[in-house]
C-alpha cells in the first residue's frame, strides 16, 4: 500500500507532466488520425482522377468515332446527291431536247398551214392546244401566230419545272430515308 501512496503522491506534485504528456499523445493519436484520412482521401482523390481520365479518354474516342460517322454520312448524302442531280440532268437533257423537236415540229407544221385536227402524233398536239384559240391568229388556217422561240421558250421552261419537280422528290425521298 505504501506504493500505491507514493505513486499517488508523486503523480499529485508533478500533475503538469502527467497533462503535458497525455495532451501530446492526443495531439498525436489526432495527428495519425488526419494521416490516415489524408491517406484515405488522397487514395479515393487518385481513383476519381484515373476515372476521370478514362471518362475523358471514352469522350474523345466517342467524339472521333462520331465526327469519322458524320463525315462518312455528309461523303454518302453527296455521293447520293451528286447522282440524284446527274441522274435527272441526263434525263431533263433528253427530255428538254424532245420537247424541242415537239415545238419545233409544232412551228414547222402551223407554218404550213395545219390545224389542230390534223397535227398528227398525239404527243404534239399536248404542245398547245389553248394557243390555237387565242386572238391572234393566222387569218389563212385560223391558227395562232407565235413565234417559234416563244414555242422553244415555253417548252423549256416547262420541262425544267418538270425536272425540278422529278429532282426535289428524289431528293426528299432520300432525306426521308435517311432520316429514318
Amino acid at each position: 500500500m505504501m506504493a500505491l501512496e507514493t505513486a499517488l503522491s508523486f503523480a499529485w506534485r508533478h500533475w503538469k507532466a502527467f497533462l503535458s504528456v497525455g495532451i501530446a499523445i492526443a495531439v498525436l493519436g489526432y495527428i495519425g488520425i488526419l494521416k490516415g484520412n489524408e491517406r484515405h482521401w488522397h487514395k479515393i482523390a487518385d481513383q476519381m482522377s484515373e476515372q476521370n481520365k478514362m471518362l475523358e479518354a471514352s469522350y474523345t474516342a466517342a467524339q472521333q468515332t462520331a465526327r469519322a460517322n458524320n463525315l462518312e454520312a455528309v461523303r454518302k448524302a453527296e455521293t447520293d446527291g451528286n447522282a440524284i442531280s446527274e441522274r435527272t440532268q441526263n434525263d431533263l437533257q433528253k427530255q428538254l431536247a424532245d420537247a424541242r423537236a415537239l415545238a419545233a415540229n409544232y412551228a414547222r407544221r402551223m407554218r404550213a398551214g395545219a390545224t389542230p385536227a390534223n397535227q398528227g402524233a398525239a404527243g404534239e398536239s399536248a404542245i398547245s392546244e389553248a394557243s390555237n384559240a387565242s386572238p391572234g391568229t393566222d387569218s389563212a388556217s385560223g391558227n395562232a401566230l407565235v413565234p417559234e422561240d416563244d414555242l422553244r421558250i415555253c417548252a423549256d421552261n416547262t420541262t425544267k419545272a418538270r425536272g425540278w419537280q422529278v429532282w426535289f422528290a428524289a431528293v426528299q425521298a432520300r432525306y426521308d430515308a435517311l432520316s429514318q
